[in-house]
């Protein structure tokens, strides 16, 4: 059984370590730039794209993978292993935010809705009401 609960990252260190940062990808730097990044997100870099790649590194978790932002789209892509999650990127609240949305019990048993979303931490799990609920596995 899949459940969700609001655990507090803000006192845990980043698990982002950036690979690189382009202001403006030129045609220069085009082809470096997508080897840079998972094969299935290779296409979407563009010519003047803002774009930082990170590596993502979760001992905690063990998860690792590849995060890539553009910034000048507000979109990004993560790949844990599994493909790529595309979304919106929430510079702010530093989340990708999917298309996709779900529904879970909280811990106090209320119904938590929203987007799918992963956090810096690459993590799943839901968005709502601008919080960002951890998806937890629990015993049934």
């Amino acid at each position: 059984m899949t459940g969700c609960d609001y655990i507090d990252y803000s006192g845990r260190k980043e698990s982002l370590i950036i690979v690189l940062t382009r202001r403006s990808v030129s045609l220069d730097d085009l082809a470096m730039v997508r080897e840079s990044v998972p094969p299935e997100q290779r296409d979407q870099v563009e010519e003047g794209d803002a774009v930082t790649v990170f590596r993502l590194d979760n001992p905690v978790e063990g998860i690792t993978g590849t995060l890539t932002v553009w910034h000048d789209k507000g979109m990004a892509g993560i790949d844990t292993g599994s493909g790529t999650s595309w979304g919106d990127w929430d510079e702010e609240r530093m989340l990708v935010l999917t298309e996709e949305f779900e529904e879970e019990h909280g811990s106090a048993g209320e119904i938590i809705m929203g987007r799918v979303a992963y956090n810096t931490h690459g993590i799943r799990g839901i968005f709502s009401r601008g919080t960002f609920y951890t998806l937890l596995d629990r015993a049934s």
